[in-house]
């Protein structure tokens, strides 16, 4: 039986730790075999960091690595640069010059330094696992047991968790060899090669103006959804998600930040049962004539494999958290996520200079997760007020609110533009433009679509109106 109530000294191994430093030093060449597998923070002594480090910085310079030379660099670094009282070397704190050389002297083979830094990072791993788990013991221990700090304990604990996984698999990436990637491409474009237009690349939503315009919502790229308030941003992501989850049969998650999933369903049921929306949020004016296309909505809204989250409080590390455990109870992919809206979301850090650097940083982070992933994110977002000073009140590109990265993340950035929204008495009553002002790799343009307020649902208008650029 483990005694668990004396002290136990973390997972480690020293030899390990040496042969790598012995393999750099008899071999310069095996640095650039393990140079970004290791920090000097893998490394469980004090002293072996520290050579680490300093054998690591010489490399980014192009110095050569022996017994001599690292122990002459070493002699001239501070611990502690910033305090003149510390007068203590880097040479100072690892046993001198016949240290260095017994590391050298006893390391069986520098052949073998891949095999030595895969013991000193697993231990590594292994450390930080046990340090993260104790952390989430302490804090279990000492926090209340409300729902909310139930919730952020396991939250913690699960996004720490996939932090150290997403550290363990990015030791395993590298390089793909270009006659690789070519052969995987050209596999990709024959399967192709009879496509007469009409077969897309990514997932169908339904709005066929679109679908063929944007040849689908395809894997890995982000797609941003712009619009002022009451031009129809919500609606037109629940309208594609369905179209999306219909057309693969696949799972969607959607990140309800602004309003409730109640309301969310609500405006579902409406769309894909042609209700009258606000009978429905008043349900003793439904007729039973009404009531049987609730029902015919509905038993289309239970074939659909989604998922909502209506947290209001949401960061890119959350969603990512999130997203696996769906995936992992549910044992399936993701076809598509859709987050409402950016502006709503907090960053993953803890501070920003200000608001737009957080955006930033957040636009970039949803970008990899549809990397990630592998599926298409679609990204509502609120544009600037700006909007309303000027004549033509159609958005461009400058209006996306509080940053330019979503410009530069997305893959695709499409503006809503309901003319009656401004002027009541428009001749384009009821009908609705989606311009796509950036299309990465695609056509940019407008489709014009009808816009169903009583029944929440964008429509598709005749082809001959719409055109791309």
């Amino acid at each position: 039986m483990n005694d668990f109530s004396s002290p136990r000294v973390p997972p480690h191994s020293i030899e390990a730790e040496q042969s790598v430093i012995g393999s750099l030093l008899l071999d310069n060449a095996s640095y650039l075999t393990i140079a970004g597998l290791l920090s000097d923070h893998d490394f469980y002594r004090y002293d072996h960091q520290l050579i680490f480090r300093a054998m690591k910085d010489m490399a980014t310079d192009n110095k050569p690595l022996d017994v001599l030379t690292v122990s002459e660099w070493m002699k001239g670094r501070f611990i502690n640069p910033q305090n003149p009282y510390d007068q203590r070397t880097f040479f100072d704190e690892i046993g001198g010059l016949a240290y260095l050389g017994d590391l050298a002297k006893d390391t069986p083979s520098s052949a073998n330094v891949l095999a030595y830094a895969n013991i000193v990072r697993n231990y590594s791993l292994k450390r930080a696992l046990i340090q993260h788990c104790t952390q989430s013991i302490e804090q279990a221990f000492a926090k209340g047991s409300d729902e909310e700090t139930l919730n952020c304990l396991f939250e913690t604990a699960a996004s720490g968790l996939f932090n150290l996984e997403q550290k363990k698999e990015a030791a395993s990436k590298g390089f793909i060899a270009l006659k690789q990637a070519v052969e995987t491409q050209l596999q990709f474009l024959s399967s192709l090669k009879d496509n007469d237009g009409s077969t897309l690349l990514g997932a169908a939503s339904g709005l066929d103006a679109l679908d063929q315009q944007l040849s689908g919502f395809e894997d890995g790229k982000v797609y941003v959804i712009a619009g002022r308030p009451t031009m129809g941003k919500t609606t037109l992501g629940l309208n594609l998600v369905e179209g999306i989850a219909s057309s693969t049969q696949g799972m969607i998650a959607v990140f309800s930040i602004e309003m409730t999933t109640g309301q969310a369903v609500e405006k579902m049921m409406a769309s894909q049962g042609l209700v009258n929306f606000s009978r429905l949020r008043n349900p003793w004016e439904l007729s039973d004539s009404d009531w049987d296309a609730v029902h015919h909505g509905v038993k289309k809204l239970r074939g659909m494999d989604i998922f909502f989250d209506d947290d209001s409080c949401l960061s890119p590390a959350d969603i990512r958290v999130r997203c696996r455990r769906l995936m992992r109870e549910r044992g399936k992919p993701l076809a598509g996520i859709l987050i409402d809206y950016v502006q709503l979301m907090q960053g993953s850090a803890k501070q920003y200079v200000n608001r737009e650097a957080e955006v930033s940083a957040i636009s970039g982070e949803i970008r990899a997760l549809a990397k990630d992933f592998e599926c298409p994110i679609l990204l509502l977002s609120q544009l600037n007020r700006s909007v309303e000073n000027r004549p033509n009140k159609r958005p461009v590109m400058s209006d996306l609110r509080e940053s330019g990265a979503l410009e530069q993340d997305a893959a695709c950035v499409l503006f809503i533009y309901r003319d009656d929204v401004y002027y009541p008495d428009s001749k384009e009553k009821g009908k609705a433009e989606l311009i796509i002002t950036k299309h990465r790799g695609g056509q940019t343009g407008t489709i014009y679509c009808d816009f169903i307020g009583k029944h929440q649902r964008f429509a598709q208008q005749s082809p001959k109106k719409n055109k791309g650029d």
